[in-house]
């Protein structure tokens, strides 16, 4: 999914800057970034409780795995 994303936005800065009078270096390196990195998230808690309302009290979470971050080495030989 996060893979998808990236090349959604690459695919969006690429558009951009195509509009405009020619590729920027910063819209050029961003798109080669988020082209060769792969995100996956795992095992993560993360809790919102708001304890300012004493008969109410309102609770928020979030639970993931894990996060990795890795490059795609399916395009180079090497990764960092």
């Amino acid at each position: 999914m996060a893979k998808l994303n990236a090349v959604e936005l690459a695919k969006f800065s690429k558009s951009v800057s195509d509009d405009q009078a020619g590729p920027s270096f910063i819209s050029y390196i961003s798109a080669k970034i988020l082209d060769n990195i792969q995100v996956s998230i795992r095992n993560v808690h993360m809790i919102y409780v708001d304890s300012h309302i004493d008969l109410n009290q309102f609770v928020f979470g979030l639970r993931f795995s894990s996060l990795t971050v890795m490059t795609d080495s399916r395009k180079h030989a090497s990764t960092v």
